[in-house]
């Protein structure tokens, strides 16, 4: 089957699952999501998807979480953020230090190595940007001070991805431990693009706003996601902290210009109507049916941990700041998803033999059901009480 047609029938069963939950009052992304798991049946999967297709679908899916971060940028009130700093850090270490810690004791008790424990505490720690990142857009909670500090706890659980996943590199291969001491090198010539990007863009952006070239502005917009995606990639960075400090340079540009919703509104359009299904139906594409009956239990048990982690974190934040408990259980469900970081390291950790397949499956399926049930508990708390992200 050609790429086109296979990528075409991904795009109308993720449509249908669109306007299903839309018919329902519920949002678009989560029937996208929930229908991308039909593709991941057996016998459809082997017949549409090859590994061309398969390998075209992931490259779309990388780019869905850099431009969905870009907009994230652009919508991002950072004064909002800035007034919810300690409360985001807390998040962000709560939430990553207690999975991290149960996973690995869990693994321990199991009978796994130390080693293995690691990897498995290592991917219940992570939070999934992107589906969060999603729900807040379409809710219009971006602004909100839970909406705030999901998103900057979010970064900076991104971050202690990258320090988890070089750490897994490291275990996986000792000569990559001088990648570790260049480190701090490559952040600051980053920083360093970063503030010369911040003087460049604007100025570019105003060349085309004289002239009209609205497409080229566009251009701009794209180009600038992606170039600093990369050289946030090069400094050991994610992708995405570089197409989301893209966005929030972007935003000022189109402020100082009193001209901000310019892009959004573009950017929103071309997102959510052809590029993010294929962030969900990547993550579909790692799911093996076969795991539930092989392992239920090893699943069952990664999974509850999963949540219990998250949750316990958000949790312990509401000890130490003015958090209502309601705020923190949202915020908890939010710091839930999975879907990208932790794939990346499981599957590293697959290949160089730190986890079984078994193991493998279990941590799929694990990402795949936590961010279906985050998507849901967000979506209803939320309806149920519109004011509680204030």
């Amino acid at each position: 089957m050609s790429i086109l047609l296979t990528i075409t029938i991904a795009l109308l069963v993720t449509f249908v699952g669109a306007r299903t939950a839309t018919h329902f009052k519920y949002p678009p992304i989560l029937g996208q999501f929930i229908a991308s798991l039909f593709l991941a049946v057996p016998l459809i999967k082997n017949n549409i998807f090859t590994p061309e297709s398969a390998a075209a679908i992931e490259t779309f899916a990388e780019l869905a979480i850099i431009f969905l971060l870009l907009l994230t940028g652009l919508v991002t009130d950072i004064d909002r953020i800035n007034q919810c700093k300690k409360k985001s850090i807390l998040t962000a270490v709560f939430g990553s230090l207690i999975p991290l810690f149960l996973g690995t004791a869990a693994g321990y008790t199991m009978g796994f190595p130390l080693i293995t424990s690691i990897v498995l505490g290592i991917s219940l720690s992570i939070t999934a940007e992107g589906a969060n990142m999603a729900i807040l857009l379409q809710l219009k909670k971006v602004k909100t001070k839970v909406g705030s500090i999901l998103i900057s706890a979010g970064m900076l659980d991104d971050i202690f991805g990258m320090i988890y996943l070089a750490i897994i590199l490291i275990l996986a291969n000792r000569n990559n431990i001088t990648t570790l001491f260049l480190f701090p090198v490559k952040l600051f010539i980053f920083i360093g693009i970063v503030w010369a990007a911040s003087k460049i863009i604007p100025s570019v952006l105003s060349l085309f706003e004289k002239k009209r070239k609205d497409i080229a502005m566009f251009n701009v917009v794209i180009l600038s996601a992606l170039i600093l995606a990369i050289f946030s990639e090069l400094a050991g960075l994610s992708a995405i902290v570089g197409a989301f400090i893209a966005g929030i340079i972007l935003q000022k540009s189109f402020k100082l210009k009193k001209d901000e919703k310019y892009e959004e509104h573009e950017m929103e359009t071309f997102l959510f109507g052809f590029i993010i299904p294929f962030f969900f139906i990547n993550i579909a594409l790692n799911f093996d049916f076969r795991s539930l009956a092989q392992e239920p239990l090893l699943i069952l048990i990664v999974f509850s941990i999963a949540i219990a982690g998250k949750m316990a974190g958000a949790l312990l934040v509401k000890l130490f700041d003015h958090l209502s408990w309601k705020q923190a259980y949202l915020i908890g469900w939010g710091m839930n998803s999975r879907g990208v970081i932790e794939l990346v390291i499981a599957n590293i950790a697959l290949k160089t033999g730190l986890i079984s397949t078994a193991l493998y499956s279990a941590i799929v399926m694990m990402a795949i059901l936590t961010t279906i049930v985050s998507l849901f508990f967000i979506r209803n708390i939320i309806k149920n009480d519109p004011k509680i992200t204030s």
